[in-house]
């Protein structure tokens, strides 16, 4: 059977993979061999219920540790940001990596909503990396990061984590209010609250500059220069800190732009520690950048990817040409207030190679993957209609163009139909286990080529029986 390139699917939906990158290196460890089915595995699970997650490359220098990273400010496009280094740091690096976003009551991306589900996977992260705006969420998502403060576990803050909570001074959570004076969350755990804008916003980017003590850093491994689109933030972290570089704004948007001789540097990326309500200390990298435009830049990602490494404890497994490409199509969207692509879900960005971000689409452009959606759930519900071997578990009335679940009517034939399966290179086609049978997931990524694969092997199994 012609090979196919497929998305990844797991244990509950149609795991359909993709082709790796197979670089190799004996001296670079995060160039590890990435030709095997497993690495090619990126989604531990695909399903509305689940969130977003990345299964890291075996072999990779992160490999067995967990990231959470949350994606939920208003403007400056974390929802693009934040998956786009989960794929660098889960495939390149070998780390697990769940990405949480904030979403509308729907499951769709809204942009510093008040409402990130699945904060209890930081139940079991081994470090953070955050988003965030303005939030106020409720308690039962605040208890899992009060207590991953309280654990002192590493955090990687981003741009407005500064003032990552607005809960107006009220409720359990009111002393990390971004108002709040010296308890606020930025202030309290890293480093610095929300001090005011340093530099206009697509008039003004900024340069980064190497302190020359801290040049050692592994941080700064590999960094060379770094320059952003953003336009500056104020900064007078509290100490104890480690200032790693210093953020000039400069007149222009091209890394040649003159400084802005009326505003002297100020700390744009530092280091420093953080113990909460008694807990114990952990440890914090900031950066008052990272917008979806930001990461573009060589120097300043490979210091993102170097801070997680470094909060991970993997400092000496840093090295200067460690690879840091982006994995699949990065397209970021100028970054603006509430300016986001809407109609998204957390799960359309799954797989190594969709875009990120889903695409600006014309409503033709809709329509288009709507009558593409179509087609692949006509497809493999009528090979399930009428191939005796198999049964449908929805009413037809009641079927999701998403989701279709079915059954085998003869168990007899359930080894066979596996092995043909697993031999397609399809793992993972279980059902839910409380019904059992199997389940297949036509998200957006997924191609009717790649649907088109198993209803040929149902339809050589019907032949085979």
């Amino acid at each position: 059977m012609k090979k196919i390139l497929l998305l990844l699917v797991s244990s509950i939906s149609l795991l359909l993979l993709t082709q790796c990158n197979s670089a190799t290196s004996s001296e670079t460890a995060s160039k590890k061999d990435c030709s095997s089915k497993a690495c090619c595995s990126p989604l531990a699970d695909l399903d509305d219920s689940q969130p977003l997650t990345y299964q890291g490359c075996p072999g990779g220098i992160g490999e067995g540790q967990h990231i959470v990273l949350i994606a939920a400010d208003h403007e400056y496009r974390s929802e693009e940001t934040i998956p786009a280094l989960a794929r660098i740091l889960a495939k390149t690096y070998g780390f697990k990596c769940t990405v949480l976003f904030s979403v509308d009551e729907e499951g769709y991306l809204k942009a510093g909503h008040s409402n990130v589900p699945h904060m209890d996977k930081l139940n079991d992260a081994d470090s953070l990396i955050l988003f965030a705006r303005f939030l106020d969420l409720p308690d039962d998502q605040m208890a899992p990061l009060i207590q991953y403060l309280k654990d002192g576990k590493p955090i990687l803050s981003l741009r407005t984590s500064t003032h990552a909570f607005n809960n107006g001074g009220k409720g359990t959570y009111a002393h990390l209010d971004w108002k709040a004076k010296d308890t606020n969350f930025g202030r309290q755990i890293v480093g610095e609250g929300w001090a005011g804008h340093y530099g206009t916003n697509h008039k003004q980017s900024t340069r980064l500059d190497i302190i020359p003590e801290q040049a050692n850093h592994p941080i700064l491994t590999g960094v060379d220069s770094m320059w952003v689109e953003c336009g500056g933030y104020m900064a007078d972290p509290r100490e104890p800190v480690t200032v790693l570089a210093m953020a000039q704004p400069i007149n222009g948007m091209t890394p040649d732009s003159p400084n802005d001789s009326e505003k002297p540097p100020v700390p744009g990326l530092w280091t420093t520690s953080y113990t909460y309500e008694g807990g114990k200390e952990g440890q914090v990298v900031t950066s008052t950048y990272g917008a979806s435009e930001d990461i573009q830049n060589d120097g300043y990602r490979r210091s993102l990817i170097n801070s997680a490494l470094y909060l991970s404890g993997l400092s000496d497994k840093i090295k200067a040409d460690s690879n840091i490409d982006f994995i699949g199509v990065y397209q970021p969207t100028k970054f603006d207030m509430y300016k986001y692509v809407r109609g998204v879900k957390p799960l359309d960005h799954a797989g190594w190679e969709t875009p990120i971000p889903v695409r600006h689409m014309t409503e033709a452009e809709f329509k288009a993957i709507e009558e593409e959606n179509e087609k692949k759930a006509r497809l493999m519900y009528s090979e399930i209609d009428l191939n005796p071997l198999f049964k449908g578990y929805s009413v037809k009335e009641d079927r999701s163009n998403m989701n279709a679940t079915f059954t085998l009517e003869n168990e007899n034939l359930k080894e066979t139909f596996e092995a043909m399966v697993k031999e397609a290179g399809i793992n993972g086609i279980n059902g839910h286990r409380s019904v059992g049978g199997y389940r297949a997931s036509m998200y957006n990524a997924l191609t009717l080529d790649s649907v088109k694969v198993l209803v040929e092997i149902m339809s050589e199994l019907e032949s085979k029986a």
